[in-house]
């Protein structure tokens, strides 16, 4: 991927099987919100982005991968 690629959208989803350990779901839970602040997906609601669906638990957003700017470039509008 180019450094000066546009704006692109991007589906993220995490699924786990069911138990989840609590320290192993605090983990995944920070994992997830850091990777939605990164595309611009934040804030993570549960039963929309975080829910059960069966015997998984799954965190699922959507957002965009922003170009990478090198320290001396400017964002592209």
């Amino acid at each position: 991927m180019s450094e000066k690629a546009t704006d692109h959208p991007v589906r993220v989803e995490f699924r786990t099987p069911a138990p989840v350990p609590v320290t192993a779901l605090s983990a995944l839970t920070a994992m997830a919100e850091r990777a939605a602040a990164m595309v611009g997906a934040r804030p993570l609601v549960v039963g929309d982005n975080f829910r059960q669906e069966g015997s998984d638990f799954v965190f699922s957003f959507t957002g965009r991968v922003a170009p990478v700017l090198q320290d001396d470039e400017e964002p592209i509008p």
